[in-house]
């Protein structure tokens, strides 16, 4: 039920494209993953059921995400950088949810970075 509550105005929306375009859906449910929902479409025609999937994530995109060229970090840091400043972010997902994300993250790269890599054992370590 958590993922009602977290996702309702996206479940929404997928229902309400789904009947824009004319085909019925049979269910909507939280996959394992955080954030991943599995759509199920009622069986028919299969040709033309491809075909209506298409056009529905063609039509579901929407808004300007996918119009501007975006410059993606390369490293971690990086790429936390972009979100602690993203205060867009932040309004969707909730301030609680990105304090804790950016902690695990800092978390995590830390760890990371105490750690040999394969690449630094293999020129570096045995090397010097």
């Amino acid at each position: 039920m958590s993922a009602v509550d977290e996702y309702g105005k996206v479940i929404d929306d997928i229902y309400d494209f789904a009947e824009a375009q004319g085909f019925a859906s049979d269910t909507i449910i939280q996959e394992g993953g955080a954030g991943q929902v599995e759509i199920n479409f009622l069986h028919g025609n299969a040709v033309g059921l491809t075909d209506q999937v298409f056009v529905f994530n063609r039509d579901a995109v929407r808004g300007e995400a996918y119009e501007k060229a975006r410059a993606l970090p390369r490293d971690l840091l990086a790429a936390l950088d972009l979100f602690e400043d993203c205060p867009e972010v932040s309004s969707v997902l909730g301030p609680d949810f990105c304090a804790v994300y950016k902690a695990i993250k800092h978390d995590e790269i830390e760890t990371f970075l105490q750690m040999i890599s394969p690449w630094e054992r293999d020129h570096l370590l045995l090397n010097v």
